[in-house]
């Protein structure tokens, strides 16, 4: 009988053991390959989740037309998922017409059909805002808080027929005071215009506009250049310091013109449909300058500073209030207006 050698047997449970160890290998490598992918998915859910929140968040801001109250909590369907948007009220004021602080929170969730009806992920965005509101306390076709010096030209309160505005509504055509260091000739004072000799910041305040939250951050315009345009619809722009129109610009344009500075007119044959809102005084340098609405001016009167000079007509315009061009130039600005640099990525849920 021949001797069995010791090696005999030897291959086959080296070769299991072998056998074993790629295959926990190729297990640990499919498993890795997974972790990778379901984290790839993952992140690219995220993303979707924030892109569902932002679209959520801009389009609850379009839509909503009447002040929420505190808590609103709207679901808004988006491409993608849908995303649950609630609004807080942070800072109110007695004053109805004072803009209102909110923080909008909307929490993006990401839908994957291809997984069913729960979300694939979810991500939380935050926007501070305020409530502001399209409308004017008119006191005047012009009210002019610095006052006015020189002939102001042909100033009219009354809504005239060829602007077919619900009517009859008839306002004194001017509201001015008298300025520092000289008398004012209150044009218009023969159509019933009114002059006071009362500080400058009261016949501002009468006006309630909320003039230092309007330049500092609190409205939000359509354009900070002039940029004038007749066309549908109406926007507004918002000038910080002084602003001349040139006698090479355009006829001019309709909406909300607001001069934290100074306004001076040097175009022949200008005309504004709408609303005029000027920090400092007004200058008109050239003739048939027309103006169809309400025009504000000295309204800096109502921030720490010194009191704007008395505006200055060395050609004669003419103003007249219109109510329906007013209201036309204000529509589209109630709403919400987001603060700048006020967007959280980061804001926390619970």
């Amino acid at each position: 009988m021949r001797r069995r050698s010791p090696e005999a047997g030897f291959a086959l449970p080296l070769t299991l053991f072998l056998v074993a160890i790629l295959t926990l290998m190729l297990t640990a490598a499919f498993a890795r390959v997974e972790t990778d992918r379901r984290m790839a998915e993952t992140s690219g859910s995220s993303v979707s989740a924030l892109a569902v929140a932002q679209s959520g968040l801009h389009r609850y801001m379009g839509i909503t037309a009447v002040r929420p109250l505190d808590g609103d909590s709207t679901r808004i369907n988006v491409t993608g998922g849908y995303a649950d948007v609630v609004a807080h009220i942070m800072k109110t004021d007695a004053d109805s017409m004072v803009p209102t602080l909110y923080v909008l929170r909307s929490t993006g969730h990401a839908i994957d059909p291809s997984l069913g009806s729960d979300p694939a992920a979810t991500h939380t965005v935050a926007q501070f805002a305020y409530w502001q509101y399209g409308v004017m306390d008119v006191q005047a076709a012009f009210t002019a808080a610095n006052g006015l010096s020189h002939d102001a030209g042909d100033i009219d309160g009354r809504d005239p027929a060829l602007l077919t505005c619900p009517g009859p509504v008839v306002y004194p055509p001017v509201l001015s005071i008298r300025a520092a260091g000289g008398a004012v000739n209150p044009p218009g004072t023969e159509e019933g215009g009114t002059n006071f000799a009362g500080a400058a910041a009261t016949v501002a305040d009468n006006t309630n506009i909320g003039w230092n939250t309007l330049i500092n951050g609190g409205f939000v315009p359509d354009y900070r250049t002039y940029t004038p345009s007749f066309a549908a619809p109406w926007r507004s722009i918002l000038i910080t310091g002084d602003l001349t129109i040139p006698s090479a610009s355009g006829p001019g344009g309709a909406g909300l013109l607001i001069v934290t500075g100074d306004l001076t007119i040097d175009r022949n044959n200008f005309l504004w449909l709408g609303v005029v809102l000027v920090g400092g005084r007004i200058v008109f340098s050239k003739p048939n300058a027309t103006i169809q609405g309400a025009v504000v001016s000295g309204l800096n009167a109502l921030i720490p500073g010194p009191l704007p000079p008395a505006g200055v007509t060395t050609d004669a315009p003419e103003i007249v209030y219109a109510p329906c061009l007013v209201n036309q130039a204000l529509q589209s600005l109630t709403g919400f207006a987001p603060v700048t640099n006020a967007w959280l990525d980061n804001w926390a849920t619970y």
